[in-house]
């Protein structure tokens, strides 16, 4: 009996662990909708920022631009409702190049507005990263940083 319990804990705490990982690529997605539903409506510019505008778009807002959400994805890891937090980056190819690093929490969702002229106050662009287990940022299958975005 104990080495059957010696054999399932493990497997149960790795399957937990890539739940949770799915989970916060869902809350990705989730963010990656807001933001393309913003976009069309925004005549095809992205929010700048975590505000008003893209909270309206996640699940129960008003999907006008101005009626957020009454709270965000569920983060897998403490299972309490976020919002992405504002990230900064700036190019979506250097972030996805580099080696995932341990820059968030746990479960945290980070969106950045890329703006290619800061002057305009538009986002042409957007980039959301996630953290799994220990606050590392998700990689994908080339072990490089995943960064969903409109590219």
């Amino acid at each position: 009996m104990g080495l059957l319990y010696m054999m399932a804990v493990p497997n149960f705490i790795a399957m937990s662990v890539r739940a949770k990982r799915a989970g916060v690529i869902h809350n990705m997605h989730t963010t990656q909708t807001a933001a393309e539903l913003a976009g069309v409506d925004g005549g095809g510019t992205f929010p700048v920022g975590v505000d008003d505008q893209l909270k309206s778009y996640f699940p129960h807002g008003g999907n006008d631009g101005t009626t957020p959400a009454p709270e965000g994805s569920i983060n897998p890891f403490t299972n309490i409702p976020e919002f992405p937090i504002l990230g900064n980056i700036s190019d979506v190819d250097a972030a996805r190049n580099a080696a995932p690093a341990d820059v968030l929490a746990e479960g945290a969702v980070e969106y950045s507005g890329i703006m290619d002229d800061p002057d305009s106050g538009v986002a042409d662009q957007y980039a959301i990263r996630g953290a799994a287990a220990g606050g590392k940022i998700i990689s994908n299958s080339s072990s490089t940083t995943l960064v969903l975005s409109c590219q």
